[in-house]
């Protein structure tokens, strides 16, 4: 029951949020961590970004030198810019009832299906595209889960690289 609150919670935030961003509003996602606080209390966390999640992505590589953290956080940004690029353009994804069950394919299939073509070129351009399917297997998905992995740091430094032009393109609406 808890998790279906979520959900809904959830889905409320964002129809919000897409209204709302059409007329320059600023919105922020707070949750709360259970019993973390002070003598068991509950206290407020401000949930990241895409813009965050590009940052941190760079720190991981270049401060840390830690690939996959890297990587993975340059992959929540790309879902977080690929999942706003489909609703500011109005373009259809296919149905999931369960939100969570998403995954960057879903979108990006949305940005070059065989919808209005006007709309798929003003979404997003044919090497945007590519570089976006090539690093969805080689450095995306595979430092999503544990395992080896044989990326680079070349490899996920162009994967943040991508990532920050996917956001600043959902930005701009």
């Amino acid at each position: 029951m808890q998790s279906h609150v979520a959900y809904a919670n959830r889905e409320w935030y964002d129809l919000c949020r897409l209204k709302v961003g059409s007329r320059h509003w600023n919105t922020i996602e707070i949750y709360a961590c259970r019993g973390k606080g002070p003598n068991g209390s509950d206290y407020p966390v401000r949930k990241q970004s895409a813009s965050d999640f590009v940052k941190r992505a760079s720190e991981f590589l270049d401060t840390d030198h830690e690939l996959p953290a890297a990587a993975n956080y340059a992959r929540r940004a790309f879902e977080w810019a690929l999942k706003e690029i489909c609703a500011t353009k109005h373009l259809p994804v296919a149905y999931n009832v369960e939100p969570n069950k998403y995954d960057t394919d879903d979108f990006l299939q949305a940005l070059v299906g065989k919808g209005n073509r006007r709309k798929r070129k003003k979404a997003i351009k044919k090497s945007l595209q590519t570089e976006i399917e090539a690093l969805r297997k080689t450095v995306l998905n595979p430092f999503s889960h544990s395992g080896p992995t044989t990326a680079v740091e070349s490899e996920i430094r162009r994967a943040i690289a991508v990532a920050d032009q996917l956001v600043a393109l959902a930005k701009a609406g």
